[in-house]
C-alpha cells in the first residue's frame, strides 16, 4: 500500500515499503515485544499490512498516548 494524501492507492503486495515493514517486524518479533508503537500515519499503515502479511501476533499502535489510555 501506498499513501497519497489521505488515499491509499492499492500496489503489489511486495512493495518496497512492505518489504521494509517485514523486516522491521521480524526483527521486533525476535525481542518477544507484543507491542509496536509508530507515532507516523504512514508507517502505522505498512506496518500493519506488513504484520497482516506474516500473520504475526504483535500490535502495531499509532502513539504511545493509546497504551496510556488504555486503549490497547
Amino acid at each position: 500500500m501506498k499513501l497519497r494524501g489521505l488515499l491509499r492507492v492499492r500496489l503489489p503486495i511486495m512493495t518496497p515499503v512492505i518489504w521494509a515493514g517485514m523486516e522491521r517486524i521480524l526483527k521486533v518479533e525476535e525481542t518477544s515485544a507484543e507491542y509496536l508503537v509508530t507515532a507516523c500515519p504512514f508507517r502505522l499503515l505498512n506496518l500493519r499490512e506488513a504484520a497482516k502479511a506474516l500473520k504475526s501476533k504483535i500490535k502495531i499502535i499509532y502513539d504511545c498516548l493509546e497504551i496510556l489510555a488504555g486503549v490497547v
